[in-house]
């Protein structure tokens, strides 16, 4: 898939793994939907793909996280180990403030599979890969959604068709 475009100076540099916390789709989102946030939850982990991005690029990623407007924190020095290594790496994450947890949320089709793309191109475990491509998920009712539109595009370029 192609560099995040919301960081284009990204660079992957290894699986993590986030000790007693789990993945969900809790975060409602504006368009209706459930977006993926990180939350506390003793003896489960979190699988993760770890970028390197440039500084200046930090800004305009807590715009695009919502920080400050009641979407997401970022969370400085937030402790992950290396997949292969097991060392210790502290990061940045982001996690969805209280306000905007709904549990009843779930995520659209395009997106999780956007997702699941990515799990794909950094070969994560096929357990932890099977979890989330038999996640619940819905249509989204806008089929000329921005969002989805080029998630779509970035799925078909990626060799990942889009299937609705």
């Amino acid at each position: 898939m192609q560099a995040p475009t919301r960081c284009p100076g990204a660079k992957f540099v290894e699986l993590v793994v986030a000790d007693n916390y789990a993945l969900g789709f809790s975060k409602g989102s504006r368009d209706g939907s459930g977006k993926a946030t990180v939350f506390e939850k003793v003896g489960s982990q979190v699988i993760g793909a770890l970028y390197e991005i440039p500084i200046i690029e930090l800004e305009a990623l807590d715009r695009a996280e919502g920080v400050g407007l009641a979407h997401y924190d970022r969370i400085d020095g937030y402790a992950v180990s290396s997949f292969k290594h097991g060392h210790v790496i502290d990061c940045v994450t982001y996690q969805a403030v209280e306000a905007a947890i709904d549990t009843s949320k779930i995520p659209y089709d395009w997106y999780l599979q956007l997702m699941v793309a990515g799990l794909k191109q950094h070969n994560f475990p096929a357990e932890y890969l099977a979890k989330y491509q038999d996640w619940k998920c819905v249509a989204d009712p806008d089929e000329d959604r921005k969002t989805r539109m080029e998630a779509i595009q970035v799925l078909k370029k990626s060799g990942y068709p889009f299937v609705a």
